[in-house]
């Protein structure tokens, strides 16, 4: 559509969360030892008899008085500090987050750091002999390189496609963390601007490796104002050779209408030319799409979904 554009590089500048009660005893009746006389009781039996019955009523009025106290509502006075005891029932603990569900916070360190090493800066030399840049990403699973087709000059006849493809890991990290690996192209998907890239060694015998890939969910669970972060070189060397990383948020979910299928993420802003080709992940570093283009003037950007990318590389693999 007119206005339109893609995120590579320039092509004038491209480069290289009791109660208790209490149960009294009952009193005991105490045997004196003395028998009544016949024509009636003894003295001593009604002295017992009445000392008994007085005994009795003030065992029962303390049992009372103690049964009253035990089950009384006031507290008992204490010299030490008041314990508060909680009667309220426990509120119920929040269902756990399961890995599926969208998550909306701040990525961890570990997490920034992992999608960093995993992201390479592109380099392209055409088949016209015009340079230009763009970003990729190591997959988890196939250990190959994504990236957009037309960063590899693919989609504009006037590229001619790449003659030589370099892959700069840590980029900007200084020159004992930073290095290269040469790319191969193995797929091409030009209709949904997808490209894969089989790295190798671009030096015999160096120590250098293929870093550890980011996973791309078959269907990725994202939602409208959920928050995405964008990695990538925008602007190539221009801007400089570290990796930026941009903050955004899902505007709309584009679907083809024919399918129904989620067919492009569209997000507010965070991208800008050169960072087509890079992953676009949410706070787990799940990549949740792949920065390709957007319209120039305004900040509507758009992915590719991951899982279109995950169908380009069953393709592939097949």
């Amino acid at each position: 559509m007119p206005g339109d554009f893609d995120f590579d590089d320039d092509p004038e500048d491209r480069e290289r969360p009791r109660r208790t009660s209490r149960e009294l005893d009952p009193p005991r009746r105490a045997s004196y030892g003395t028998r009544p006389a016949k024509n009636g009781p003894t003295p001593l039996f009604v002295i017992g008899l009445v000392g008994g019955g007085v005994m009795l009523l003030a065992v029962l009025v303390v049992g009372v008085l103690v049964d009253h106290t035990a089950t009384s509502d006031t507290p008992p006075a204490t010299s030490g500090p008041a314990t508060v005891v909680q009667t309220s029932l426990p509120r119920p603990a929040p269902p756990a987050k399961k890995d599926s569900d969208p998550i909306d916070g701040s990525p961890t360190k570990e997490v920034i750091e992992k999608v960093k090493k995993a992201t390479v800066r592109v380099r392209v030399l055409f088949n016209n002999n015009k340079g230009g840049s763009g970003s990729g990403f190591v997959e988890k699973d196939s250990r190959l390189v994504l990236t957009n087709a037309h960063v590899l000059g693919l989609l504009d006849k006037k590229d001619r496609g790449p003659r030589a493809i370099e892959l700069v890991v840590n980029s900007g990290d200084g020159p004992d963390k930073e290095y290269s690996l040469g790319g191969e192209l193995v797929a091409v998907d030009k209709e949904s601007d997808l490209a894969l890239i089989r790295p190798f060694l671009l030096e015999v015998g160096a120590r250098h490796i293929v870093p550890d890939g980011l996973t791309v969910p078959k269907s990725p669970n994202v939602s409208l104002l959920q928050r995405l972060f964008v990695f990538g070189y925008p602007f190539g060397e221009r801007l400089g050779t570290e990796i930026t990383v941009s903050e955004t948020s899902v505007s709309s979910l584009r679907k083809d209408q024919a399918t129904g299928k989620l067919a492009m993420v569209q997000v507010k802003g965070g991208m800008n030319p050169g960072n087509s080709g890079g992953p676009v992940v949410d706070a787990r570093g799940n990549v949740v799409g792949v920065a390709v283009a957007g319209i120039q003037g305004t900040d509507i950007n758009f992915a590719i979904p991951g899982e279109v990318v995950q169908e380009f590389i069953a393709r592939k693999r097949k």
